[in-house]
């Protein structure tokens, strides 16, 4: 058989397919989740303090660059995922390991060493218990009573997987900093058990990812609102100044435009990461809550209906934000076009009268040569006249030198003016300067652009 080429990435990409695989869950058990922020595309040095447990229990670690890592240390099986900006560890433990005094009086995550517990890196933004037991169906009267450890009087309930398992919860952190949730496992196997944990998990996970929105909403919404306001202010500045035709406020409102333009840039760098990632989230709660097939118990609130009347406005505010900003940076562009289209137009008129004085002023310089010119013909003429009129006189022509006195006045008149106009043109004939522009001849009359 002939040897095939196969892609680079093709090995990495069946394996891909075998990450994150739902594991079996026995009950009685019981689950511990954390989850720890990093900023996205950082290294996570979790892989490195994993390997270091895995040396005390003598596992073998994960490799440097891996993204998911499961193993059994004897008393619990460990559990690590790598998200973009997340990772995730779950604690499986069975119960007799935890001690089996009540729910939550011991759990799978006291089961790791203190001294490696302290070590783990990163913010923790959602910590959770899950208790799994094994009951009949609860009444709906008997289920207060089930709910040891949790808060009866915030207790929400669905019923799981078509009914063959229940899940409680009181959504509140405990004096632990965990949250509380109970599986009541009725028929599900191990396999329904595992997928509806796993699930269970991820949809905390997103939930809390979702619900840090929030905070980041409530501190850039003023920003934001006063930013919108200096704009709208600045559109009244401007229709004054398109009014006065100032070219100098209009370059004062550019600068405060260009401003405002780089804060909501900023701002909007603070913020895309976050907004985009919970408008990515919520269809992943969405698909997880659908998949639990939950059905509702008379009489107690359904974990769906808590989750989504809770997580639903902090979705609409990051929405709402990022609609708000895309049309605050919209404004204020179509402000900085405008206000660089009145300054350039400005520019031009002003470029315009410049011109137009340039070229009167020309024009008057052109009459006072000539002018000039006029009156030095006139004296070279007089003088000329003069001496011509010496030059007759010792030839007595009597009233004929008078008449050749008289004819002589265009004749002498006239070269004046012709050599005047010759040694002018002389002087000022066009031709390059050193800097290669051309002079304009003093008789040429100057025109403007149009």
């Amino acid at each position: 058989m002939p040897a095939l080429t196969y892609h680079p990435d093709r090995s990495a990409l069946i394996a891909e397919s075998h990450l994150r695989p739902f594991r079996t869950v026995d009950s009685p058990s019981q689950l511990s989740f954390v989850a720890f922020l990093r900023s996205p595309g950082d290294a996570s040095p979790m892989a490195g303090l994993i390997a270091k447990l895995c040396e005390t229990y003598a596992v073998t670690p994960p490799e440097s660059q891996a993204l998911h890592f499961s193993a059994n240390f004897g008393l619990f099986d460990l559990r690590w995922e790598r998200h973009t900006e997340f990772d995730s560890l779950q604690i499986f433990s069975p119960r007799d390991a935890v001690n089996d005094q009540h729910a939550f009086s011991a759990t799978a995550f006291g089961v790791l060493p203190k001294a490696w517990v302290a070590s783990l890196p990163g913010t923790c933004f959602l910590s959770g218990h899950i208790d799994i037991q094994s009951t009949a169906k609860p009444e709906r009267d008997a289920v207060a009573g089930l709910a040891r450890g949790l808060d009866t009087g915030a207790l929400v309930l669905s019923q799981l997987q078509d009914g063959r398992s229940t899940l409680l919860t009181d959504f509140r952190a405990h004096s632990d900093g965990f949250q509380r949730f109970m599986l009541l496992n009725h028929n599900a196997n191990a396999y329904e058990l595992g997928r509806s944990v796993q699930r269970l998990v991820e949809i905390e996970t997103y939930r809390a990812l979702i619900l840090l929105a929030n905070p980041l909403v409530r501190a850039q919404g003023p920003l934001l609102s006063r930013l919108s306001q200096q704009l709208s202010a600045l559109v009244r500045e401007l229709d004054e100044s398109q009014e006065q035709q100032q070219t100098d406020n209009a370059r004062s409102l550019l600068s405060k435009a260009l401003t405002i333009e780089a804060e909501l840039g900023r701002l909007e760098a603070d913020t895309a990461y976050r907004l985009s990632a919970t408008r990515a989230y919520v269809p992943l709660v969405e698909e997880r809550i659908a998949r639990l097939k939950e059905t509702r118990m008379p009489g107690w609130q359904r974990y769906s209906s808590f989750l989504m009347r809770r997580m639903a406005p902090a979705e609409r505010a990051a929405l709402n934000l990022a609609q708000r900003m895309s049309s605050v940076q919209d404004r204020a562009k179509r402000i900085v076009a405008l206000l660089q289209t009145q300054i350039s137009v400005q520019v031009e008129v002003q470029n315009q009268q410049l011109l137009s004085n340039m070229e009167a002023n020309a024009r008057k310089q052109l009459q006072l040569q000539r002018a000039v010119e006029l009156i030095g013909a006139v004296a070279i003429t007089y003088y000329a006249v003069s001496v011509f009129a010496v030059l007759l006189k010792p030839l007595h022509l009597g009233e004929l030198a008078v008449w050749l006195k008289a004819g002589s006045v265009p004749l002498f008149l006239g070269a004046a003016l012709f050599l005047s106009t010759m040694l002018s043109g002389h002087r000022h004939k066009a031709k390059p300067n050193n800097g290669g522009t051309k002079i304009l001849a003093t008789d040429e009359e100057p025109t403007s652009k149009p």
